[in-house]
């Protein structure tokens, strides 16, 4: 048996590989470019049948095997940005993000836009009497976070609400 990679096989492991490079390294481009180059390079010359490479670079046949390369390749970074896009800068913004303390739920939802974490003040907390729900399998639940003040009732605290709570089957419909 021979343990050389199948010429077959070639393409979809350019494609594999480029969308992983792209998935997880898309944050600084050339990384995954220069990979993608570097697999580019790799998978031709075990994607030709051995006859071309016998042949000549010129042999007839030789274009098939580097488009479906190049297929591979340009297929493969379309899919590790959009992996990347959709599915592992949503995770590393919140797994790696910044943490803040002290939150004050009046203030501006912008300032913490980078936010991973965030604790709010004391005088914040979690408007239960506000929440709504939505009627599913489970119950889909959101509250607004509020600061406290024993002064003003809880629907007329704040005009923007800008940080909410979101829960499942904590909740009765309203």
């Amino acid at each position: 048996t021979n343990s050389s990679p199948s010429p077959k096989s070639a393409p979809l492991a350019a494609f594999l590989a480029t969308s992983l490079g792209f998935a997880l390294l898309w944050q600084s481009p050339l990384l995954p470019a220069l990979l993608a180059l570097l697999i580019l390079s790799a998978a031709l010359p075990v994607s030709m049948p051995p006859a071309h490479i016998k042949a000549g670079a010129a042999a007839a046949g030789v274009p098939l095997p580097l488009g479906v390369c190049l297929l591979g390749v340009t297929s493969g970074a379309l899919a590790g940005i959009y992996a990347n896009e959709a599915y592992v800068h949503p995770y590393a913004v919140g797994a790696f993000g910044r943490a803040y303390g002290d939150v004050l739920a009046s203030a501006p939802g912008a300032a913490y836009a980078d936010a991973g974490a965030l604790r709010f003040a004391a005088s914040s907390a979690v408007q239960t009497q506000l929440s709504l729900g939505y009627r599913s399998q489970p119950m889909y639940c959101v509250a607004p976070v509020a600061d406290l003040d024993p002064a003003a009732s809880p629907a007329r605290q704040t005009r923007t609400i800008s940080f909410w709570a979101v829960g499942t089957d904590c909740c009765g419909t309203q």
